[in-house]
């Protein structure tokens, strides 16, 4: 994993959002899980940090706030089934930035998760 000036790793988590609460109940809970095992690993969600102004935040605004986030991240962990993923457009330009900037992009496979937990 690319590291960073940072003491801990930052990882950038990405879930499609689509103004479902639900998704981010579900981020919350992966991330929980996530500390457990990985206690040295910081695990940031765009979800949470612009939730509480997410309905008056036009798209641009908000991703080019994702995309800044993610920039001071080590790599990208993309959470969410396959074809949730494919659909969202934040995901896949988070995808794109993050192979730009040659961050490492993984799935929640590669942290231990099963499927149903990403």
């Amino acid at each position: 994993m690319k590291r960073t000036n940072h003491k801990i790793p930052m990882i950038y988590v990405a879930h499609p959002y689509n103004n479902d609460p639900a998704n981010a109940d579900k981020v919350a809970k992966t991330i929980k899980r996530l500390y457990q095992t990985f206690r040295n690993t910081a695990f940031v969600s765009p979800i949470h940090g612009i939730c509480c102004d997410y309905e008056k935040t036009d798209y641009p605004h908000g991703l080019a706030y994702c995309l800044e986030l993610l920039s001071r991240c080590d790599g990208l962990l993309v959470l969410g089934d396959k074809a949730a993923v494919a659909a969202s457009k934040g995901v896949n330009a988070e995808m794109a930035f993050a192979i730009l900037k040659g961050l490492p992009i993984t799935r929640a496979e590669d942290w231990g998760l099963n499927h149903e937990n990403g």
